[in-house]
């Protein structure tokens, strides 16, 4: 019997050594994409025009579920430390963009029981969960 590529990857990682470096791979992920995304900076270190590791840590949870969140965590307050931003505000950053990834997949897999992009309900579903997660992100992160 063959396995496909995710079925592999979620058997490799289901023992703790493989779920610890899952979350470095993520988290390591996470801080490079963060650290490409803030040279479009368009505010001195706080904002910016492309923020890539919000499809990575999305496309993580959706691939290797709701364990993989420390890792966005992780990552995200690497990135904020790493750019100066104070440790109160980089923990605010890092709570709104860990809640982002989890409440899309959240709301995606709430209203949508089709596999993502199967179908055009499957597709408008994963848009509106990225939009409203979105808004999460923004409130919680300037908080």
């Amino acid at each position: 019997m063959e396995t496909s590529l995710l079925e592999t990857l979620r058997l490799s990682t289901s023992r703790f050594p493989g779920n610890i470096i899952l979350i470095a791979f993520i988290a390591g992920s996470y801080f490079l994409s963060g650290t490409f995304g803030l040279s479009f900076y368009i505010a001195e270190g706080a904002a910016t025009l492309v923020w890539p590791p919000t499809g990575l840590s999305i496309a993580a949870v959706m691939l290797f579920g709701w364990r993989v969140w420390p890792a966005i965590a992780l990552g995200a307050l690497l990135v904020n430390i790493n750019n100066s931003l104070p440790h109160l505000v980089s923990f605010g950053v890092m709570t709104g963009n860990t809640l982002e990834a989890l409440a899309c997949v959240y709301l995606f897999k709430r209203f949508c029981k089709d596999e993502l992009f199967s179908t055009m309900l499957s597709a408008f579903a994963f848009v509106a969960a990225s939009f409203l997660a979105t808004s999460i992100s923004a409130t919680v992160g300037v908080c």
